[in-house]
């Protein structure tokens, strides 16, 4: 015979789906870095070129740095020449922009 349950309260069960949202927003942190991960290795394997080609359309130009892509707007380009293979630019600094 199994021992008879305790009642839930209200408490106990608010706690219980505090408990599931911080473990379900710990699993979308987890794969959000595991993505991010595959995406900077495909960034800078052999088919870095087709893949930002690919990117370009639907990666805003705010973000198109992220991805080492150029933008067309103003005459401003996200690519520079010192960027590393990683898409990211480096960063600048006063001394090299004078």
């Amino acid at each position: 015979m199994s021992r008879p349950r305790k009642p839930q309260t209200s408490a106990d069960v608010e706690l219980e789906i505090r408990r599931l949202l911080e473990a379900k927003q710990r699993l979308v942190a987890d794969e959000d870095q595991r993505r991010g991960a595959l995406l900077r290795e495909y960034l800078a394997g052999t088919g870095a070129d087709a893949l930002r080609t690919a990117l370009a359309p639907v990666v805003g130009a705010r973000d198109a740095y992220l991805f080492g892509i150029s933008t067309a707007r103003g005459g401003r380009s996200a690519e520079r020449s010192d960027a590393p293979r990683g898409g990211r630019p480096a960063p600048t600094t006063a001394a090299a922009s004078a």
